[in-house]
């Protein structure tokens, strides 16, 4: 019977950044984000200019370790460093989205999918996180005084 799956602190079998993502990744999958962090924190002082480590460590580092600043500082130098590359960027909205910042991680994602039209998790993410709640009378439209109201209530009393 083998032992507990740990990481180990120098690992040798991560000889790139993305085989370092891939590893962090399996981590995460496997439900140990905390070695995920480890695995991508040894990654980001091994290369610290390659962005997708980067990106992949301010997921985490927000997530495990709640560092918002911190976090999207990194997020906001890889993705200008890399912006032709989906997942930094799908990285940055997921650091957007965590941090509480919705508005501009709809606007990061929208813009995202226009240039990377066949990223599966962008256009997810998207679909998942741009969506508007129903209003409260849907035969009146959003704008109705009525409605602005009543979801305005909803939500401040936790129904929403």
């Amino acid at each position: 019977m083998s032992g507990p799956l740990r990481a180990p602190s120098v690992p040798p079998r991560l000889a790139t950044p993305q085989a370092a993502c891939e590893d962090a990744r399996r981590w995460e999958g496997l439900g140990h984000a905390l070695e995920a962090l480890r695995v991508l924190e040894w990654a980001n002082q091994r290369w610290p200019e390659d962005a997708l480590v980067a990106a992949h460590y301010a997921v985490l580092l927000v997530q495990e370790r709640g560092q918002a600043r911190r976090a999207l500082e990194i997020v906001a130098t890889a993705s200008r460093t890399s912006p032709g590359d989906a997942d930094v960027q799908w990285c940055a909205a997921r650091v957007l989205l965590a941090t509480g910042e919705r508005g501009a991680c709809v606007d990061h994602l929208r813009a995202a999918v226009a240039r990377f039209p066949s990223h599966r998790q962008l256009g997810a993410m998207l679909d998942t996180v741009g969506l508007r709640r129903p209003p409260a009378f849907p035969r009146l439209p959003r704008s109705h005084p009525v409605n602005k109201f009543l979801g305005l209530l909803t939500w401040r009393l936790g129904f929403r």
